[in-house]
């Protein structure tokens, strides 16, 4: 299936957000019909919520890496003159980075209690679908301010600590999609 996409507002001709809520939408008429046989619809909501959460964490990892990308850019032209000071605080982003992608992408698949959610709490439901679009968009907007650094002329401890703390950010927001997830919230 297709990955349903919105335009994302911080690009209006560029990268676009997966939309969650849309997943749903997009069922075959297969699937469609299957969803009317008794018993049998639980299984596929159970299905499309599991995609949906496998769609959208791949989305965030891939954004996450390409906010990665530009330190290193960033940290040569530093090398290159001679400023090697500001070298470990673009390691210490890296490293968180790297700890955020681990963190989503390792999050488990599907998570039982979340499964009871179509069943039982479609406005929760709708929370996690709207936390979801809240952490894409941050993560669009790390990802472009990182990308700034290539043209910066500004030191790492001007840079750098913003940037950290959107990433942050970003971690308590997944912090509490996953209670969300999981019901305790």
């Amino acid at each position: 299936m297709a990955e349903p996409l919105v335009p994302d507002p911080a690009h209006s001709s560029g990268p676009h957000v997966p939309d969650t809520a849309q997943h749903a939408e997009q069922r075959t008429w297969v699937e469609s019909v299957a969803q009317m046989i008794p018993g049998f619809g639980g299984y596929l909501n159970d299905d499309l919520v599991r995609q949906s959460n496998d769609l959208l964490r791949s989305w965030m990892v891939d954004r996450l890496r390409e906010a990665k990308r530009p330190l290193g850019d960033y940290g040569q032209s530093l090398l290159s003159m001679g400023q090697i000071d500001g070298l470990p605080r673009i390691e210490k982003f890296e490293h968180r980075v790297d700890h955020l992608i681990a963190r989503i992408d390792g999050a488990m698949q599907g998570y039982a209690s979340a499964l009871g959610l179509v069943r039982k709490r479609e406005d929760r439901l709708r929370d996690v679908y709207d936390a979801d679009r809240s952490i894409a968009e941050e993560i669009v907007k790390l990802r472009d301010e990182a990308a700034a650094l290539k043209t910066s002329a500004a030191p790492p401890t001007a840079t750098i600590p913003p940037l950290l703390e959107k990433l942050e950010e970003i971690d308590r927001n997944f912090t509490r999609r996953m209670d969300l997830m999981k019901g305790t919230e």
